[in-house]
């Protein structure tokens, strides 16, 4: 991973779309059964991390909407019997519950995950829902507790694809994250909450150990989608108006660039 030009950044993954051969199974992954949705399909369970980073939590009176959780998510890369989730892991040290939601790109809400009362240890919660046919981006929206504090707060959170007897599916390599240990409450951009750099040529960004390195490895999947198989996306936001936000993939090994990503952004906002 390496930065160019004045910005913020919240996350950022490699995706391969991948359609698997009959019959084919890996670790991971199980041959479906007999009366399965593909004959010859497998039965696997996929993860799109949302969270980059800090965890979430309103101290505000409204519900707070995180743009930097943007993720994008598209039904047609996904056959068999297919079923959605969202996943959090989340604590809510308050004395009522309090809700977690899904936003997709319509601005509707499409799922919410309630966190039962003095939950006081990270846990994990998941619930299904009826995700935008075709392609759209999802969200995470936390709502405040009436004193307005800390009590619910969103260490992680996902979606989470099912499938029964799959012929093709995607999968997600996430490249970096930052301690969670810090807490965004504002949806506003900062150095916390993902890497950063003031210069004009690329760089590694100002905290190397939140990136990681990733073995790609083409072998390793049975057939690959035609067309453009591999994406890099990227949620990025410059301070400065009119500056150019550029986010690349490098080779580890030559330092060459392997995508790059350009987007014009007024600062106010993060652009996947």
């Amino acid at each position: 991973m390496s930065w160019g030009d004045d910005h913020r950044r919240s996350g950022a993954c490699v995706v391969a779309a991948i359609a698997f051969a009959a019959g084919c199974g890996r670790i991971g992954f199980d041959p479906a059964a007999d009366g399965g949705a593909i004959p010859g399909g497998i039965n696997l369970e996929s993860t799109i991390e949302m969270i980059g980073g800090a965890s979430l939590a309103s101290d505000t009176a409204v519900e707070v909407d995180f743009d930097r959780t943007q993720t994008a998510l598209a039904t047609t890369d996904y056959n068999g019997d297919v079923s959605y989730f969202v996943e959090i892991v989340a604590t809510n040290t308050d004395t009522a519950d309090h809700d977690v939601v899904l936003i997709d790109g319509n601005s509707v809400v499409v799922a919410t995950v309630t966190v039962p009362q003095m939950t006081t240890s990270p846990t994990r919660i998941r619930t299904q829902f009826a995700p935008v046919t075709a392609s759209t981006v999802y969200i995470i929206g936390v709502t405040p507790t009436p004193a307005e504090g800390l009590d619910l707060s969103v260490l992680e959170a996902r979606l989470v694809v099912r499938q029964v007897g799959a012929t093709k599916t995607r999968l997600y390599f996430p490249l970096m994250t930052s301690p969670q240990d810090i807490v965004d409450t504002k949806n506003l951009p900062s150095d916390g909450y993902g890497s950063f750099t003031v210069a004009d040529v690329y760089t590694q960004g100002d905290m190397p150990i939140d990136f990681s390195q990733w073995h790609k490895d083409v072998a390793q999947f049975a057939t690959l989608a035609t067309a453009t198989p591999w994406t890099f996306d990227a949620l990025v936001s410059s301070r400065s108006l009119g500056h150019t936000v550029v986010a690349s993939l490098l080779d580890a090994t030559t330092g060459a660039i392997v995508t790059a990503v350009s987007i014009a952004t007024d600062g106010t906002m993060n652009a996947i």
